[in-house]
């Protein structure tokens, strides 16, 4: 008995090179790991929001859409062999596939700011501990080394909103951050040494005016 698989696959390898893909599939997915190089990426269930800000690079908190594109995943593999090639190939997968159609615009909108203490340096110095990374839960941010500029984009897929980098930090520190409810302001003060301070800005705003959820297996 054969095991239905979640992935729409193209049949033949010459399919995808025909498009500028070295690899392309794309399916219904679940919950699984998703990994990014300079390839592309590879998914066993990213929502649809995460591979739409692959494609437009605009992270997940500026884009406006209907509400299931954060709930549906799909399963995909889009490795590319040069990596300009990657947006422009994804954005004509969704158009095809999703019948998706974007526009940008700029809109004053509810923000954060990371800034640096100042004086506080050194608690970015302190690598992540045992104990550090025993506390996982819903409210936890754990890397390995990372900039400030990364940092700001997770922390804006975390907390919903955009987060503005304008910390001046150069390099990269570890990240072990725990907290409950709206006490992530907290958590960065006390272990990193950074100010989360709320506010607007007007920001480039990505407004999906169409999209379809894939139907089936194609």
């Amino acid at each position: 008995m054969r095991t239905k698989t979640a992935v729409l696959l193209c049949a033949m390898a010459a399919c995808a090179s025909a498009q500028g893909w070295t690899e392309f599939s794309i399916g219904k997915g679940g919950q699984g790991k998703t990994s990014f190089s300079r390839e592309g990426l590879r998914s066993e269930g990213a929502p649809l929001v995460n591979i739409v800000w692959r494609a437009y690079g605009i992270p997940q908190s500026r884009i406006v859409g209907p509400d299931w594109i954060y709930t549906e995943r799909y399963a995909i593999t889009a490795l590319v062999a040069n990596p300009a090639d990657f947006q422009p190939l994804l954005q004509k997968e969704l158009a095809n596939r999703f019948y998706l159609s974007a526009h940008r615009e700029t809109r004053e909108v509810p923000a954060y700011t990371l800034r640096a203490i100042p004086g506080q340096d050194e608690k970015r110095g302190r690598p992540c501990t045992p104990a550090d990374t025993s506390k996982k839960g819903a409210n936890s941010l754990q890397t390995g080394l990372i900039t400030a500029t990364g940092l700001a984009d997770q922390l804006s897929t975390m907390l919903g909103r955009p987060v503005i980098n304008e910390t001046g930090i150069a390099g990269k520190f570890d990240v072990c951050l725990q907290w409950a409810g709206g006490e992530a302001p907290a958590a960065l003060r006390d272990r990193l040494g950074l100010d989360l301070v709320a506010g607007k800005a007007n920001l480039e705003i990505l407004v999906l005016d169409h999209v379809e959820k894939l139907q089936g297996e194609l």
